[in-house]
Formats: C-alpha cells, sequence, structure tokens
C-alpha cells in the first residue's frame, strides 16, 4: 500500500516519536513476565496494484487489489476488508508480545532501552507458526508529537514460518520494522511501558511497492517486573481509582491508503469492586504534516469494559457490551479496549484500543480506522 508504506515507516523512522526508559528492578509481581498481547489494531495491506495469481497459491501479481484488512486477536470477528482476495492473504497475524531485550541491564546501561518484537499468526502447511520478530537497539530521540519520545528502526526483521507458496520475499529486499516508544511521555511510569510499531517489506528498487505491512500497539512490562497479581489478594487496593497517562499511534484512511500518527491525553477509570472499567482519550492531535501544532481530533470515550481480577486485564469491545463514542457520533465500526494493570498493588496500566466506522469524518462515508497504545499512572 504505497501512502500507507512510504506515510508511517518513513515518518516513524524520522523520529516522531518517544522512548521508553528502561532499568533493572529488585522485585517482581507474581506474573514474572508480561503475556502476549491481542492486537486490537492490526493493520495488513494488500497490495496497491496487484492480484492473486493462480498455480502458486497466494502470490500477487498487476492488477487492481486496494485496501486494508483489520485482524483482531478474535480472528474475522471485526473483518474489515475492501476486497474478497482477504479468503487467501497469507499475512494472518494476530498476537504481538512485546519485552526487554536485556531485562537485567541496569537503567542507562547498555542495551538497557532495547526492546524486542514477536508478532505471530497462523500456521503454515506443515503446522508451523508464521511469525515476524524485530530487536531495536539504537534509539533516537524526537519530540514533535509528545515531549520524551524514542524511535528506532530494524532493516533485519525476520519473517519465518511461510511457506513458499504463501509468501516470496522481495529479491534483494528486506524486512523494516519501526518501533516508536512513547514510555518516557509519562512521568513516574515505573512497572510498564507502551510503544506503537509497523513493519513491512522493503523493495530496494521502489520504495512505494510493497507486498505486506503490518502495525499495531503493545504494552510491556518494564525489567524485573511482569502484570500485577491477582487484584482481589492486593491489601489495601481502593474501592476505585483513576488513572492519568498518554496515548500514542495511527489514523489511517484504507480509501486514500494514507495514514497519520497521532497522540493524546488518556485516562482509565477501574471499579475494583464492580469490575467496571471506562476510559477517555482527550486532546487527541493528528500529526500529517498540515499544522506543526498538529490537528485537533474529537474525544474517544469507552464505557463498558471490564476488568479481570484473577489476570489483572482489562477487556471491552462492541461484542461484549462496550459502548464508544467518537465526540457526539457513535462508531459504526468495530471498537476495541484491551489492557491490563501493572505493579505490585495496580499502581499503573495499559493496553491498546481500536476505534472504527465510516462514520467519523464529517461528509465522507470512507472507513477510518484509529488505534493506539496507552500507558498510565494512578
Amino acid at each position: 500500500m504505497r501512502g500507507l508504506n512510504k506515510t508511517l515507516v518513513a515518518g516513524a523512522a524520522c523520529a516522531l516519536l518517544a522512548a521508553c526508559g528502561g532499568g533493572s528492578k529488585s522485585s517482581t509481581t507474581s506474573n514474572s513476565t508480561t503475556p502476549p498481547a491481542p492486537i486490537t489494531s492490526i493493520l495488513e495491506t494488500l497490495p496497491r496494484d496487484g492480484s492473486l495469481t493462480t498455480g502458486t497459491g497466494r502470490q500477487f501479481s498487476n492488477s487492481a487489489i486496494n485496501g486494508t484488512v483489520h485482524v483482531p486477536a478474535s480472528g474475522c470477528l471485526l473483518l474489515i476488508c475492501t476486497t474478497p482476495a482477504h479468503d487467501e492473504f497469507p499475512f494472518d497475524f494476530q498476537i504481538a508480545s512485546m519485552a526487554k531485550a536485556n531485562p537485567g541491564a541496569a537503567a542507562g546501561s547498555a542495551g538497557a532501552d532495547d526492546l524486542k518484537l514477536v508478532v505471530t499468526g497462523g500456521t503454515n502447511s506443515t503446522g508451523g507458526t508464521k511469525t515476524l520478530s524485530a530487536l531495536f537497539t539504537d534509539w533516537a530521540t524526537a519530540n514533535s508529537l509528545l515531549t520524551g519520545v524514542k524511535t528506532s528502526t530494524d532493516n533485519g526483521a525476520v519473517l519465518s514460518g511461510f511457506d513458499a507458496t504463501d509468501y516470496t520475499p522481495i529479491a534483494g529486499g528486506h524486512i523494516q520494522a519501526v518501533v516508536i516508544d512513547a514510555s518516557a511521555t509519562v512521568p513516574n511510569l515505573t512497572y510498564m511501558g507502551f510503544a506503537y510499531w509497523t513493519a513491512t517489506d522493503v523493495d530496494p528498487t521502489d520504495p512505494t511497492k510493497n507486498q505486506f505491512i503490518v502495525s499495531g500497539g503493545s504494552a510491556f512490562a518494564r525489567s524485573g517486573y511482569g502484570t500485577s497479581p491477582d487484584l482481589a489478594t492486593i491489601a489495601g487496593l481502593p474501592a476505585s481509582a483513576t488513572y492519568l497517562g498518554k496515548t500514542v499511534g495511527t489514523q489511517v484512511f484504507p480509501a486514500s491508503n494514507s495514514v497519520a500518527l497521532i497522540a493524546g491525553d488518556f485516562s482509565l477509570t477501574a471499579n475494583f469492586g464492580t469490575g467496571a472499567v471506562s476510559a477517555q482519550i482527550t486532546n487527541l492531535k493528528r500529526m500529517d504534516g498540515s499544522t506543526p501544532a498538529g490537528t485537533p481530533l474529537p474525544n474517544i470515550t469507552f464505557t463498558g469494559a471490564s476488568l479481570s481480577a484473577p489476570t489483572a486485564t482489562i477487556s471491552g469491545s462492541g461484542g461484549t457490551g462496550m459502548t464508544t463514542q467518537y465526540g457526539t457520533t457513535t462508531p459504526d465500526g468495530p471498537t476495541a479496549l484491551l489492557g491490563a494493570f501493572y505493579g505490585p498493588k495496580a499502581e499503573e496500566a495499559g493496553g491498546t484500543w481500536f476505534v472504527s466506522g465510516s462514520n467519523l469524518v464529517p461528509g465522507s462515508t470512507s472507513n477510518t480506522q484509529l488505534s493506539g497504545a496507552f500507558g498510565a499512572v494512578r
């Protein structure tokens, strides 16, 4: 997808976001690792000018396919696709796991900020798992979107588990992954971090050409920590609490094959007695280059999500009774909010969100998708 490839990958590589400080910790919570997180905002492109060939499985040749595919963790329940060719689309990634690459590294030491990303999906013909992996080690600071941001690029990301009939690498090309780590944008964020990432294959002879691009948000535990223990076992946990932080992500316009980075304030309120969770995104701005300060977007409100005390997780979608407002509009497409609590006393919350619909842009009926990752402190 030409617009998506050039704008998101190149834009992110030019450092439009922020970094997570790392550091080893001396204690751990009962959950020692961050569980793989369902991707609420995974976006996979079909080639802008290509069709599936016959006889070679799922490769592409010249023709006219346009569109974005949204595949959440629940499979095709929330499928958004502008072409029936998705039935044979091989990049069915659904789960992302992000973690510190060097969990024992002391804060400020070499490698303390490095992150590893593993994205997994369906299986190949022999039962192997399709995987995308990337390692982010070289960081650049960029405060254009939010103060305190880092970005990193891995030009050696790896696809594995794909049959030759599923995917043929571009001759002389490589897989490029970019991460925008915004953890440092939230003061006193200690136990977790959050980031938005994208990956695509790159044709060295034509930077506008690619066979796939996939992106999503991730929250992850800092070194020495995991998600919170069973909330029911935490002494002194308040009846309800509000968490304040930030969010970063993208706004995608599939009809025009374009995307822009977005950022704003994030607040989440959890009632630990009833299990009810609500969240709001305010001061949201789209950084599309039209104005230096960004273009203001409507507030987004999620109401009716829920928490699971045993797993210290948050979940909600339009299909499970959660309601979503985009300004004064109720989105007519899928929405989702997923996350977890971090710290021994659930001091922090982080996760991902997704909003879509054909009624979000005044005067247009084209589908629009907004998604991001968030981190917040109680």
